[in-house]
């Protein structure tokens, strides 16, 4: 149970009351998409540490040296119960120029558009923390990561509900596609956890053959020393 101290009365709310006023908030705050999942081992962690052992993670040595942590969360985080898992779309409708009247200019990502989002979906979280704190009425420990951490964010979001990680190895919506920043939020409550979706790739691997450099050594296998 978590207490709300409001206008002098102690409003006792369930963990599910809870858990839905926080999505709500979540939501208000900008992001897409929220679920919440329990603080686990994620489901692929054991194809992550293959993944690292066939060296498919090139030169980001960080991987390997923070592999335990991002496999087993609760032997850096033993307080923490819930994960807010949330997700910020950066789609924009401008089509690309596929044609450039000027050879010398590039055209650049577009989730490179704009600010910076580590600083902007931090920001939203630590709204969201003071929101949850003031909600409860008490002390809540909590902890933001937005690319900053050693989480594996893609498997908390696909325990969360909010899409399912495609053999191109990005999380996939089935309503908003895959062009999200990624972030989650820690909480020492326990929380009710939404349900996983179902993987719904079946036969398709066109992503796959589109890949220009030939990334993709195998479904849900990126080699990140072919990736541009």
């Amino acid at each position: 149970m978590s207490v709300n101290q409001q206008e002098g009365d102690v409003v006792v709310q369930s963990p599910e009351r809870l858990a839905q006023g926080i999505k709500e908030e979540t939501r208000r705050l900008g992001f897409e998409l929220v679920g919440i999942s329990p603080v686990s081992d994620p489901p692929h962690e054991q194809s992550f540490a293959d993944w690292l052992y066939e060296g498919y993670s090139g030169e980001m040595a960080y991987m390997a040296r923070t592999e335990q942590a991002r496999r087993h969360p609760d032997t850096w985080l033993p307080w923490a119960r819930s994960v807010v898992a949330v997700a910020m779309n950066y789609y924009t409708p401008f089509p690309r120029e596929t044609h450039p009247s000027d050879v010398s200019r590039g055209w650049i990502s577009r989730y490179a558009w704009g600010d910076d989002y580590h600083t902007m979906m931090e920001s939203r979280l630590e709204t969201l923390l003071g929101w949850i704190r003031y909600t409860v009425g008490e002390e809540v420990q909590g902890k933001v990561y937005v690319d900053t951490g050693p989480v594996l964010e893609r498997e908390f979001s696909g325990l969360a509900g909010i899409g399912w990680i495609g053999k191109n190895t990005l999380l996939i919506s089935p309503k908003h596609g895959s062009y999200f920043f990624l972030g989650e939020l820690f909480l020492n409550l326990e929380l009710p956890a939404d349900q996983p979706i179902r993987n719904r790739c079946g036969s398709c691997d066109l992503c796959l053959k589109a890949c220009p450099t030939d990334a993709f050594v195998g479904s849900y296998r990126l080699d990140a020393r072919r990736c541009i």
